[in-house]
């Protein structure tokens, strides 16, 4: 049983298609078709229903994934036993949000170069169900995201820590040097707020609906670097997580306001999925960002 064979059996159990795993893997779609057809005749059962062009596991498929999962684990680590002590090498696959991969990332993977030069790193960023369908595919290895608290089945959670969110305006405007400023007042400034399906907007809008009010903003943008530029040079505020604003509160350009609302529920989540061999890597990035966190 050829370990390239379980290779690609693995893959196209996770992405659902030939044509997809040969262009990954540098196969023609014929070869890996071969493959499949090898690994089921040494196993005496097919692995997959094709109907047109629509493939499903079969039930032998489905108990075969587990155990390939644990084979190529199994390859993995042996190849870095048979490196040189202190030497990794190979890639890791990052998702994350756009005010994580500003705020938390650089740091982090600065660090992470230093001691593993020889690995590349690439970083994912999308809406969340899009980062939990690259997840399942195993098109990322590790996932960090701010959120309300979720878990899946398929998951390993690494690491879950309260996050905060708040309003945040240019220095000099008058609101951030007052407290307990109504929410009314707040909302009538010009708003500079991320799409509604982030995980604190959302909270936000929740918070505010039930209060009766409601959000206009003028401003919606994923890209949190804008968002904090407009609240810096003009007289709106941003709505932003306390981990993206540090840098610019820090550096005097932005304060934080001291709106009269409810904290808003988020959490710091760091995932892989459950069949995920963990290489170094992954292990060394995870405990960077626990530590920052």
């Amino acid at each position: 049983m050829e370990l390239r064979c379980i290779r690609t059996f693995s893959r196209i159990a996770e992405v659902g298609s030939f044509t997809r795993v040969a262009s990954e893997l540098g196969y023609t779609q014929s070869a890996v078709t071969m493959q499949v057809k090898q690994l089921e005749r040494e196993l005496g059962c097919d692995l997959f229903e094709r109907v047109g062009r629509n493939i499903r596991l079969t039930p032998e498929g489905e108990r075969l994934v587990p155990v390939a999962h644990t084979m190529l684990q199994a390859a993995d680590e042996a190849a870095r036993i048979a490196r040189e002590p202190g030497e990794v090498v190979g890639s890791l696959r990052i998702g994350a949000l756009d005010s994580l991969l500003m705020s938390v990332l650089p740091g982090v993977l600065s660090d992470l170069s230093r001691t593993y030069p020889k690995v590349c790193v690439s970083t994912h960023q999308g809406l969340l169900d899009e980062e939990f369908a690259m997840l399942r595919r195993n098109d990322i290895d590790i996932l960090l995201f701010l959120d309300e608290r979720v878990n899946y089945p398929e998951w390993v959670k690494v690491m879950e820590k309260p996050g905060a969110a708040g309003f945040y305006a240019a220095a000099g405007n008058p609101m951030a040097a007052e407290k307990d400023v109504p929410l009314e007042r707040a909302l009538a400034a010009p708003l500079y707020l991320t799409e509604r399906s982030v995980a604190y907007r959302k909270a936000l809008e929740q918070a505010v609906c039930a209060r009766g009010l409601a959000l206009e903003p003028r401003v919606e943008c994923g890209n949190t670097s804008l968002l904090i530029q407009l609240a810096q040079s003009t007289e709106g505020l941003t709505f932003l997580p306390a981990m993206a604003t540090s840098a610019a509160v820090a550096a005097g350009n932005l304060a934080p306001v001291d709106v009269r609302l409810e904290p808003v529920d988020i959490w710091y989540q760091m995932v892989h999925h459950k069949n995920k061999a963990v290489t170094p890597q992954m292990r060394l990035f995870m405990t960077l960002v626990d530590a920052v966190l």
